[in-house]
């Protein structure tokens, strides 16, 4: 498998890979709630390590990426830099770490998924999902996915996790947020 970035778009490039209803079947074992839970694991590690932990965070772990490709990947952003600070794919590290990248970058459909995360969680109590249809390693198309962003708190950081499903809504993962 490649790997590349391609600004404006994220894309991993690689042979022929799982339909998007093999890879939906393959994150179907991630609930909404799960996926808060993670969010929440590494939003506890940044608060009691903060940036010294990040280096935990930069390699695919239990924590971070449980089962490479096919699981949901957590990461640190700072939106006041419009950047990732951690990121599991050594090949795309500098690329996303890089000081308003988070602006370039735009779903499948061309939306800017990180300008509206952290334009939400701004004004909803920092925790916010949006919904976008982006590319995943190992699948052979884009996704549809929910996109969550958990601030944590008394620092520039927000945790995000995404999870691919073709059965969720924005109103269903908002639920699970209560």
């Amino acid at each position: 498998m490649v790997v590349f970035c391609s600004v404006p778009v994220l894309v991993f490039a690689q042979d022929k890979g799982l339909s998007s209803q093999a890879c939906y079947a393959a994150f179907s074992k991630y609930t909404p709630e799960k996926v808060i839970q993670m969010a929440e694991k590494v939003q506890d590690h940044v608060i009691k390590n903060g940036k010294k932990g990040f280096s935990d965070l930069n390699r695919p772990s239990p924590m971070v990426w449980p089962e490479v490709p096919l699981s949901p990947v957590v990461s640190v952003v700072n939106c006041g830099e419009m950047k990732l600070e951690t990121f599991a794919i050594p090949e795309m590290y500098e690329a996303v770490t890089t000081k308003g990248f988070l602006r370039k970058f735009v779903d499948a459909d061309g939306q800017p998924t990180f300008v509206k995360l952290c334009a939400k969680i701004r004004s909803e109590n920092g925790r916010a999902w949006v919904m976008q249809n982006h590319y995943w390693a190992g699948c052979d198309g884009p996704l549809k996915m929910g996109v969550l962003l958990v601030k944590v708190p008394n620092s520039p950081y927000s945790v995000q996790v995404s999870l691919p499903s073709d059965k969720i809504s924005l109103s269903l993962l908002n639920r699970a947020l209560k």
